[in-house]
């Protein structure tokens, strides 16, 4: 019968008629805050059981999160650790004649990706012109040479897959769902960590498993503030300016 039917706690009424006993005035049911009733509870379009999918890294949920991770200029960044050099100057990683990774101090001189070194040393003469490691005929391993030779060395990117297997063990060491997707980029399932964190800061999140699957969940009251502060968010540089780890090269 309709007056059994189950229906979700967000559609079910507090009264439907004269108002007697809710409330002191004439009670239509309008909904207006009138005679001391407590003001409408603020409610999410999530539902506890996405909640409780957030936990379980369910792809059904749309609270899911993911955390993309682009190292920018990354075989730059590695050449200017490994040579102990400021962060303010000027760098790029040749391989042959071509730039394959520009930092920023001189993308600011308008040095470009995939430019000549020649064309690169003109727009800034004091640029720092590292070319990658090279393996060298008849060599058992790879070095850093100064003037490498097409005809008689082959580029060597094992540095910079050195240091991202470094970066990726971190990732993994504070995410237990980590993708690779390139030697620069990689994919971090937040989710669990995230429903963590939210059971922690707002405890009534935690009912789920009494909660009905379909009710929805409660919004926190006040204000939830994003704190930013410290986080450096930068655009996307266009393809020409140059990204991090030299395209396909690697």
């Amino acid at each position: 019968m309709p007056g059994n039917t189950k229906r979700p706690p967000w559609e079910r009424g507090s009264g439907s008629g004269s108002g007697s006993g809710r409330g002191s005035g004439s009670g239509s049911g309008s909904g207006s805050r009138a005679g001391g009733d407590k003001p409408k509870k603020r409610i999410s379009k999530f539902t506890y059981r996405q909640l409780a999918q957030l936990a379980k890294y369910s792809v059904d949920t749309p609270l899911r999160v993911i955390a993309h991770i682009d190292l920018d200029a990354f075989y730059a960044q590695v050449e200017t650790k490994r040579l102990s050099l400021p962060a303010d100057e000027p760098l790029a990683v040749q391989q042959w004649q071509n730039l394959i990774a520009v930092n920023y101090a001189a993308r600011a001189h308008s040095v470009t990706r995939h430019e000549t070194a020649t064309d690169a040393l003109k727009r800034c003469p004091q640029l720092r012109l590292v070319h990658v490691a090279t393996w060298r005929a008849g060599d058992m391993h790879w070095a850093y040479h100064d003037t490498p030779s097409i005809a008689t060395h082959k580029a060597c990117l094992d540095p910079y897959r050195a240091e991202s297997k470094k970066i990726l063990a971190l990732f993994r060491s504070a995410c237990p769902r980590v993708e690779k997707a390139s030697i620069d980029e990689s994919f971090l399932d937040l989710s669990a960590m995230v429903h963590g964190e939210l059971v922690r800061r707002w405890p009534a999140l935690a009912r789920a498993a009494e909660a009905e699957a379909w009710e929805r969940l409660p919004l926190p009251g006040g204000e939830v503030e994003v704190g930013w502060a410290g986080s450096c968010v930068l655009e996307k540089e266009k393809e020409e300016e140059g990204g991090g780890g030299g395209g396909g090269l690697g």
